[in-house]
Parts: C-alpha cells; sequence; structure tokens
C-alpha cells in the first residue's frame, strides 16, 4: 500500500508532525510505502492507493483518479464546503470531528502532535517553572482569568512563566497588567524540535483553550420567561474552543511526565481524569487551586505526571494510533 501526505506548504508544524508521526507505518507494516511531499500536479501521476492532503489544499487543485482513496487531513472552517472528492477525513480532535460531521464522511481521530526525544529527568527544588506552548490567540486569551491565577500563586511560592511561542512575527505580548516584578517571565521562540531544549525544566505545564465570547447577548423568548419564573434563577453555562481544539498540546506534557492544567473542552474532559492524570480548570479560582495543589504536593504531582504519561501511552502514542489508523485504511480500501 502506497500513501502520500501532501501539503502545498510544507513549512507548517501540522505538516511536520503529521509527516513524522505517519512515517512510523512502516513500522507496523512492511507492505506500507509511505512519501510526503509538496503538492504540484504531476504527483498524481504517480500510482498512490491513498492520498492525504492536509488542509490547506482545496478541490480545486486535483482530478479524482479511479483506485485511490482520497483523504483530507485536519480541515480547517475554510474547508466547510470542500469536500466533494474526499473519501474520509482524518480529524485532530473530537471537536473537529463534530465540526465536519455534516460531510457523512467515514472520520478517524488523530491528534496531532511532535514526538520528545528525552526524557526528564530535573526537578527544581527552590522554584516551579510553568510553562505554555502554542500560538498567540490562547496566549493572549489567559488574560485575565488565568493571568490573576498565576499572579495570586506567585505571590504565594516563586515562580517563573516559560511562553513558548512564535513572537518573531508580532512581537511579545505582555498579558500581565500589573505586578511587573513579582516573577519572572520568559519569551521563548518556537521552532521545530524546541521542546527538546525548553522544556526540560518545567514542572507544570498549562494548556488554556477557552475562547471569550463576543455576544454576551442572550436572546429572551417565552421560553426564556417561563424557565426564569419556573426555576427563580437562570442556569446557563457557556464554553467557546475552536474548531481545530485537540489534544496535541497536552500531549507533549505527557510525554515528559509534566503534571498539567487545562481548560475544559471536548477532548481534555474525554482524556483527563480530574486529579488523576491531571487537572481541568475554568475560571481564576480552579487554576490557582489546580497551581497551589501541584506546588504543595510534590508527591502526589509526580504521581499524576507519570499517570499522564502512562494514559497517553497506551491511548496515544503515535505507534497505537498508526495501528488503529492503519486498520481504518484498510477497511476503507476494502469496501
Amino acid at each position: 500500500m502506497k500513501i502520500l501526505l501532501s501539503c502545498s506548504n510544507t513549512n507548517s508544524p501540522s505538516f511536520n508532525f503529521y509527516k513524522d508521526s505517519l512515517s512510523k507505518l512502516i513500522k507496523e507494516n512492511k507492505k506500507i510505502k509511505f512519501f510526503a511531499k509538496k503538492y504540484n500536479n504531476k504527483l498524481l501521476e504517480k500510482h498512490y492507493d491513498i492520498v492525504l492532503f492536509m488542509s490547506g489544499t482545496k478541490n480545486s487543485n486535483f482530478i479524482k483518479r479511479d483506485g485511490i482513496l482520497y483523504g483530507i487531513v485536519d480541515p480547517r472552517a475554510g474547508n466547510y464546503d470542500d469536500f466533494q472528492k474526499y473519501d474520509f477525513i482524518i480529524a485532530n480532535g473530537i471537536e473537529e470531528k463534530i465540526f465536519f460531521s455534516f460531510s457523512k464522511l467515514p472520520t478517524f481521530i488523530y491528534p496531532v502532535y511532535p514526538s520528545i526525544n528525552f526524557k526528564r529527568e530535573k526537578y527544581n527544588r527552590n522554584k516551579t517553572i510553568i510553562s505554555y506552548h502554542g500560538n498567540r490567540e490562547h496566549l493572549i486569551n489567559m488574560y485575565p482569568r488565568i493571568t490573576k491565577a498565576i499572579s495570586k500563586i506567585a505571590s504565594e511560592h516563586l515562580i517563573e512563566l516559560v511562553l513558548i511561542y512564535d513572537y518573531k512575527k508580532k512581537g511579545k505580548i505582555n498579558i500581565f497588567k500589573t505586578n511587573q516584578n513579582q516573577f519572572k517571565i520568559s519569551h521563548k521562540q518556537y521552532y521545530n524540535n524546541c521542546y527538546n531544549k525548553y522544556l526540560r525544566d518545567t514542572d507544570i505545564g498549562i494548556v488554556p483553550q477557552i475562547i471569550p465570547s463576543k455576544n454576551k447577548k442572550i436572546k429572551k423568548n417565552f421560553s426564556y420567561y417561563f424557565s426564569k419564573q419556573l426555576f427563580k434563577k437562570k442556569y446557563h453555562f457557556s464554553i467557546n474552543f475552536k474548531e481545530t481544539t485537540n489534544l496535541g498540546r497536552h500531549l507533549v506534557f505527557a510525554q515528559l511526565k509534566i503534571p498539567t492544567i487545562s481548560d475544559y473542552t471536548l477532548s481534555s474532559s474525554n482524556f483527563i481524569n480530574n486529579g488523576v492524570n491531571g487537572y481541568l480548570a475554568h475560571d481564576t479560582i480552579d487554576w490557582y487551586e489546580g497551581f497551589k495543589y501541584l506546588i504543595q504536593n510534590k508527591k502526589k504531582t509526580k504521581q499524576i505526571g507519570s499517570r499522564f504519561y502512562l494514559d497517553w501511552k497506551k491511548k496515544y502514542a503515535h505507534g497505537i494510533l498508526n495501528k488503529k489508523l492503519l486498520k481504518f485504511l484498510i477497511r476503507l480500501n476494502d469496501k
């Protein structure tokens, strides 16, 4: 079976993460031949059994050929009406699968994340290093919900905050409006394989994913007033996150046994057993209590990090995902 992964932008982190993880398919089956190349029209002149297009490649760029299965990998909102020629979807998370479920295409969930090439052995004694890695949007959205929690815990313990993101394009951001000298903040420029260097000393990982709602107006109809009268108060809980939300950023920390606090999302709530292999948090108090517990209970914290690692290895290690993906592809190919 020949499998091709193609993309118009081979410099994107997602393409490289998928290329590295999917290349390990050959370890699961020696009959598998895997190729990852930049898209061009001549690529499909060769025969492939399965062609995987990253989301940046539109349908108009290729002509579907008989005998080849076409899959779209990690689709984005811009692909919403772009599924006519595809046979299946490889989604990076539950959120993406649900978002594109209207397509009725067979979908396999494969979180995208890089492999870590070292074992973390050093632990800090006199201070706690809290690390974030991800894009600028989630970093900005930490304010004020999570930044207040960090500032509060920093008033009680010696804290260093490490922020790993691409700051060269738009500059470093300041999300702490007060207490600037309360704790050290290190800005780290993202690059491929940077985690091997930047996360060596991390004690706690954080994965903010919630996007503040811009629409605070609630449509009030008859049922609203009836419900308000019946229950005497309004019950409402709203969480907003992107369609591309997934476990990838969690799994970077999990490989290093770094205990992690995460926002509530479908993916994180499905994987994190609160207080057992990590912590789920929403408001400032949740985040602060999570920091406080992990800092003050070193032995339990280490157990949580170890359980996080074991659960990743059992459910989401690339070898496990590839075995399941291979079965998924073989079933489709046999139809």
